[in-house]
């Protein structure tokens, strides 16, 4: 499988075509701190996303498809919300969810690379099935990013669990980012492959900003 790794924002910008060969890559995005499977390069629209509460944020829209479904990850930015809305995100996402219709079969909390996550699926009424993954990163790493994941295939079609299972966060080396809890319940970056030990300040990147104050 490829990698397709996003630099620079205008090169694809709203306007931007899918390449033509349908292959399944690992998408990267440094900017917008997020990784995922997609079939072929996204397009990128800019939007705005609202919540129950009125609240608007800015976002990006990253669509792709092929002939098994489409496949798309919101991101988006709420550098700007106060603080008591910042813990509230990811149930005001998953109620925007539901307001859409359709059957909800699943919709539960859980907890993916150690962070807070809520899982949904909705038989929608066109017949298609909706797989989505709704992701925010602890507030030490300072991404102010929410990540909605959605894939949308035929009802008849397997779990696309390529695409699902694939969303990540990732930091400004477009390294994965995971996190355990300690026993207080303040969440801590590890060191992926090292059986959970702490990234310290000390072995962040040269020259970028070290997403936990410890």
């Amino acid at each position: 499988m490829r990698r397709f790794v996003y630099a620079a924002m205008a090169a694809v910008i709203a306007g931007s075509t899918p390449a033509a060969a349908q292959e399944w890559a690992e998408y990267v995005n440094r900017e917008q701190h997020f990784s995922v499977n997609f079939p072929g390069q996204p397009t990128i629209m800019p939007m705005e996303y609202r919540l129950p509460t009125g609240h608007a944020f800015p976002a990006l829209a990253f669509n792709a498809s092929d002939g098994s479904g489409a496949y798309s990850v919101v991101v988006v930015d709420y550098t700007n919300a106060v603080e008591a809305l910042r813990d509230q995100l990811i149930p005001l996402a998953a109620e925007t969810i539901r307001y859409r219709g359709g059957e909800i079969t699943y919709d539960d909390i859980a907890v993916y690379d150690g962070m807070d996550t809520q899982m949904m699926q909705i038989d929608n009424d066109d017949g298609t099935r909706s797989y989505i993954a709704i992701m925010q990163a602890p507030e030490s790493a300072h991404l102010n990013r929410l990540l909605i994941a959605e894939g949308r295939v035929s009802a008849t079609a397997p779990v696309p669990g390529h695409f699902q299972q694939s969303l990540s966060v990732v930091d400004a080396m477009g390294e994965r980012m995971r996190y355990q809890t300690d026993i207080e319940g303040t969440k801590f970056r590890v060191i992926p492959g090292a059986g959970g030990a702490p990234l310290l300040r000390e072995e962040c990147a040269p020259g970028l900003p070290c997403p936990d104050p410890q």
